[in-house]
């Protein structure tokens, strides 16, 4: 038994909320295999997403963002050097 979003499905998927599709986002990035912080950001903008200005973690190297999303709700984005990411709502 699969759960989750059928294959067939996420090919159309667009993002409502970053908060809460938040585990759709991140295995939508990782299957895109984006190996760079430019690439996962390029991603999220042409998926009409827009980031705040990014703030640094300078101990980590980690570069966080907020977004709002319709609604008021806020998430953040943490993206590494290497396009890892981490979204919490």
């Amino acid at each position: 038994m699969q759960r989750g979003i059928c294959p067939d499905c996420l090919a159309e998927f667009a993002i409502g909320n970053v908060g809460a599709d938040r585990h759709v986002i991140e295995h939508l990035l990782k299957v895109a295999e984006l190996k760079s912080r430019e690439a996962v950001i390029a991603w999220f903008q042409e998926h009409g997403v827009t980031l705040s200005d990014p703030e640094t973690d300078e101990e980590s190297g980690t570069i966080s963002y907020i977004v709002v999303d319709e609604g008021e709700s806020e998430a953040e984005i943490l993206i590494g050097e290497d396009g890892k990411v981490e979204i919490s709502y």
